[in-house]
This record gives structure tokens, sequence and C-alpha cells, in this order.
């Protein structure tokens, strides 16, 4: 143990304030490290071991470009296919979605028709009663002086009446 080198500790780098998000992503990436690491060496190995399979037998190496020359006009057609289908389900899905939200505008649109017309029924009614209500106190200041005019009888009446020009 005398020989061995002393560990110094690791300088914290972390900032003091994270976000969740930021020490989410962290420990993801702690966590997921060593199977990312795993599989960079699977591949590399898997990598080296094509390369050389290919170099060292030709047929093999023609086999695989005739196999990916002939499969690419069915794959190209499958994709195409799986592509249109796909669009199709979607612009269906989308139309039979704007088909229910319309219905449910429609319905809500009835629902408020009556409450507005509730309202401007209502609104009819207070300004009925309001005109009435005015009307009778203009009628009754005219009238409360018994020449045809009240205490504000000035406001309602012509000028030439006032001055006793008629």
């Amino acid at each position: 143990m005398a020989n061995s080198p002393q560990r110094r500790p690791v300088p914290n780098v972390r900032k003091e304030k994270q976000s969740p998000w930021e020490s989410t992503i962290e420990s993801v990436q702690q966590h997921l490290a060593p199977y990312v690491a795993g599989v960079q060496i699977y591949s590399t190995t898997l990598f080296e071991f094509l390369r050389y399979g290919l170099e060292k037998y030709p047929a093999l190496k023609t086999f695989l470009i005739a196999l990916g020359g002939a499969s690419a006009i069915p794959i190209l057609t499958f994709l195409g296919f799986t592509g249109i289908t796909l669009g199709s389900c979607l612009a269906i899905a989308g139309t039979i979605i704007a088909i229910i939200q319309g219905g449910i505008i429609l319905f809500s649109s009835f629902v408020l028709f009556w409450f507005l017309l509730g309202a401007a029924i209502f609104a009819g009614f207070c300004a009925f009663w309001f005109s009435v209500a005015y009307f009778a106190v203009n009628l009754a200041k005219k009238v409360g002086d018994g020449n045809g005019g009240g205490v504000a009888s000035a406001q309602f009446t012509p000028i030439a009446h006032r001055e006793g020009l008629n």
C-alpha cells in the first residue's frame, strides 16, 4: 500500500442549481452509459467481422450485393405502399375528428342560440318597461301643474310655447 498512488477527490463540477430536466437527463445518461459502451463494442466487433468476411470471401460479397439490388425495388414498393396507406389512414382519422368536432360545435352553437335568445328577450323586456316608466314620468311631469307643464316643463316644451308666443 505504500507504493500505491493516492486518489485525489474529483472536484464537483455540477451546477449548484439544476433544473429537473437536467438532473433527469444526467441520471439517464449515467444509467445508460454502460449499455451504450457495450453496444459500441459489439457493433465495432460485428463491423470488423463483416469487413473481414467480405474481404476473405468474394462470393459472400457478391451475394450481399445481388441481394441488395434484387430487393431494392420490392422494399421501395413496400415503403411507398406503407406511406400511402398511412397517409390515407391519417386523412380518414383527421376527417372523422373534424366531423366529430364540427358536430360538437354545432350542438354547442344550438345551446348558445337559446341562451342568446333568452338574453335578447330579457333585454327587450327590460327596455320595454324602462321606456314605459320613462314616458310615464315625462307624462306625469307635463300633467303635473295643470297647464300642460310640470316642474321641469321648460325642458320638454317648445320655446314659443314657454314664452307665450302662441
